[in-house]
């Protein structure tokens, strides 16, 4: 009997916990308004961080931010300098803090919450922009999410990839690879020769040079712009269009290909060999002096002259769209 009476007390109280548990979870507590650090135009909390720390020329970059945008820009100072603005629920709680990685420094951002309790609650609302001041030559990898990325003056391999925001970069001098959804990719001045000679640490191999560059841009749901790029280029994009001006392949071949958008060259620059592929869209060469070898329904191969005399081979392939070259 006793037994039975504790049993029935133990499964009482499992239950009030439970209950408990459930009213807890399901019932959020109301939201009291707090100031926490500077507070402007609004009533959201906010808060602004700055660090600092030294990094020499040819190290790598690494950062990752879950929560909002990246804004990342070369300078000649020796040192990286990291400005988070952050925006939303408690962000006192967030810190902002530098790791030694394999020759440089990964850029960390501790206490945000992505994940959800138990399924049920949300995570906290936290938005966290970054803005970033680093040695011109670097090699980096940036990683956004539901934010921007956008980088310039930068010379050495690049790396960089968003979900839900664009990427803009500006000034690159190396290897790129971008990809992003939901976001357009523009990238200008690409393996331009450098406009100042950079210190590199002993035994640091100097940047490729431009004509070993290879260049890589994908998106969904998302258009690509290229202006002076050189380089081998692959890009492409489902649902969007892609425009380039003065591409220089340099005897590296360039490939363009959208699912459902137009794609439009002008102003190409050195001796290429077009190939143009769309299904149901218009095909047109209208490059000065250019000769069609081959056209069917579908296709047009044609040669272009130019200087210098390296042959690049150029691919331009869409499903649902124009295609111009011009």
């Amino acid at each position: 009997m006793l037994r039975k009476i504790a049993t029935s007390a133990l499964v009482s109280v499992l239950w009030k916990c439970f209950a408990l548990l459930t009213v807890f979870i399901l019932v959020p507590p109301p939201i009291v308004a707090k100031e926490c650090g500077n507070v402007s135009g609004s009533d959201t909390p906010t808060k602004t961080i700055r660090r600092t720390a030294p990094l020499i020329p040819g190290s790598n970059l690494i950062v990752t931010n879950p929560v909002g945008s990246i804004q990342l820009s070369g300078w000649e100072r020796e040192q990286i300098i990291v400005e988070a603005r952050i925006e939303g629920e408690k962000p006192d709680s967030v810190e902002i803090d530098f790791k030694k990685v394999n020759a440089g420094i990964e850029v960390v951002i501790k206490n945000i919450s992505t994940r959800r309790l138990l399924g049920l609650m949300p995570p906290k609302k936290v938005k966290c922009d970054l803005i970033i001041s680093v040695p011109r030559q670097i090699l980096i990898r940036v990683k956004a999410i539901n934010g921007q990325i956008k980088i310039s003056d930068i010379n050495g391999s690049t790396k960089c990839e968003t979900v839900n925001g664009g990427i803009q970069m500006l000034n690159i001098f190396g290897d790129i690879d971008a990809s992003t959804v939901n976001g357009s990719i523009s990238l200008s001045k690409a393996n331009l020769r450098p406009r100042i000679v950079i210190r590199r640490p002993p035994g640091q191999p100097p940047p490729p040079p431009p004509h070993t560059a290879t260049i890589k841009l994908e998106t969904v749901n998302g258009t690509i712009q290229m202006d002076e790029v050189v380089g081998g280029i692959v890009a492409n994009t489902i649902h969007g269009a892609i425009r380039a001006n003065m591409l220089f392949g340099l005897g590296k071949d360039i490939n363009l290909e959208s699912i459902s958008g137009n794609l439009t060259i002008e102003n190409l620059h050195g001796r290429s060999q077009v190939t143009a592929e769309s299904i149901v869209g218009v095909i047109e060469i209208k490059t000065p002096n250019s000769q069609v070898k081959k056209e069917t329904k579908t296709s047009v191969v044609a040669t272009i002259p130019g200087t210098p005399n390296q042959l690049q081979k150029i691919s331009l392939k869409t499903v649902n769209g124009k295609i111009t070259v011009q």
